[in-house]
């Protein structure tokens, strides 16, 4: 796995207007005129904090872990990055079901018999559509574009709450060295049984310089668990629930 210039040049670009965006955000619902308390209460005192605390995350994480990193990182840096990544998560699915309860209170939105809607019956996601019916038909059609995206948010809060958490491999070998990897721990058994600790101690070295570091995360064990990137699905994620949180207020408007 490896970036291309024009992913790193989309990446710079993106970290640059981060805070902007953020600001950006934040000033437009501290203007934002709520006639329900609930709803300003979830906009600027939920939204708003999940933002500044996924802006924080994203920021030091790429401190420890820039997108290009060259080098095998210790596991006190690893473990840290997982702490954010991990903040980052609960807080990206914190957003957007605040962001759904602005919108259920600001309109007085009830289920049909009348009672409040509550709990997981408030979201923009599949399942929600007591809260999607009651939407424009744009945005209500944006939302159901955004299924998977909802969808792969669900997986790994469940994994992260329930099941193997969200982590970091600390090391890896990359497909094309794995062979070479294998042969060179067999081979060092040899001079190691020998007692040729010179040789021994050689290949050893040479079969650590096939090992890697790459910054992806995983949530399970097998070759059919989910990875990705986690600078690059960190900026998508942060994008995504920028782009929610202004559709909302154009919606609210």
């Amino acid at each position: 796995m490896s970036f291309t210039c024009a992913d790193m040049e989309r990446f710079y670009e993106w970290d640059m207007a981060l805070s902007g965006k953020r600001e950006a955000i934040a000033a437009a619902y501290a203007a934002q005129r709520f006639e329900n308390e609930t709803a300003r209460a979830f906009a600027t005192e939920g939204f708003l904090r999940r933002l500044n605390l996924m802006e924080d995350c994203v920021a030091r994480a790429m401190e420890l872990f820039p997108p290009r990193i060259h080098w095998v990182p210790d596991r006190f840096a690893v473990r840290e990055a997982v702490i954010y990544l991990q903040a980052f998560v609960v807080n990206v699915r914190g957003c957007t079901d605040n962001l759904a309860h602005v919108w259920v209170h600001e309109k007085g939105l009830t289920a049909a018999d009348g009672s409040a809607l509550a709990g997981a019956r408030v979201g923009f996601g599949p399942g929600n559509e007591e809260v999607l019916e009651s939407l424009s038909a744009e945005f209500a059609g944006y939302l159901g574009e955004l299924r998977p995206w909802f969808e792969y948010l669900e997986r790994f809060r469940g994994a992260l709450e329930h099941h193997v958490p969200l982590y970091v491999p600390v090391s890896a070998v990359s497909d094309e060295t794995l062979n070479a990897f294998e042969d060179l721990g067999k081979r060092i058994e040899t001079p190691e049984l020998d007692g040729n600790t010179e040789e021994a101690d050689r290949l050893t070295r040479e079969r650590a310089a096939l090992v890697s570091f790459f910054p992806i995360v995983e949530h399970a064990f097998g070759e059919n668990a989910r990875k990705w990137v986690f600078q690059f699905q960190m900026m998508t994620d942060f994008d995504t629930v920028a782009d929610i949180a202004e559709r909302l207020l154009r919606e609210l408007r």
